[in-house]
């Protein structure tokens, strides 16, 4: 199942010490949040912009691989512990409009030896993140859906780097 909702205002933890995860739509319907979702010009939406990969935005396509670029923002919320919006220095018409522009490069690829002409639209994980894990969370931002990431993928390294660290 496909969700384009995979923010950290809608993980909630249940279940004493050893804690269950899920991913629900609670934080959405909070008034609070409502800045977080964003309609288009020609009245689609609302979508929440901020998570949204650029596939969903340009074509509304949802995959595992659009939810994969939602959890590494998620993720980088998390790290971060949700100080800040995820590109809270954009505003949202500039946000749109960088994340339709990374998808037009996807459609269209710049020649191979033009380095700056596919715009990156990341986030900056924090210093103090291990590299395993800004690596993962790096690579939910592919701007290419099928170079993202699978889950399986996100969490045997995820999994891998949590037991190294015991």
């Amino acid at each position: 199942m496909s969700r384009v909702k995979v923010e950290g205002k809608n993980v909630v933890i249940v279940g004493g010490d050893v804690g269950v995860v899920k991913v629900t739509q609670v934080g959405s319907a909070l008034p609070r949040y409502a800045c977080d979702y964003w309609r288009a010009p020609d009245g689609r939406g609302p979508a929440p912009l901020r998570w949204c990969a650029p596939e969903v935005l340009c074509q509304s396509s949802f995959s595992p691989a659009s939810d994969v670029w939602s959890f590494g923002v998620t993720l980088w919320e998390i790290l971060t512990l949700a100080r800040r919006r995820p590109h809270h220095h954009l505003s949202d018409d500039l946000l749109f409009h960088a994340l339709v522009s990374t998808h037009a490069h996807v459609l269209t690829p710049p020649p191979a030896d033009d380095a700056y002409a596919t715009p990156q639209v990341q986030l900056t994980p924090p210093a103090w993140c291990p590299r395993e894990v800004q690596d993962v969370m790096t690579s939910c931002w592919r701007p290419h859906p099928t170079h993202r990431p699978s889950f399986t993928t996100i969490h045997t390294i995820l999994a891998g780097h949590a037991t190294s660290r015991l």
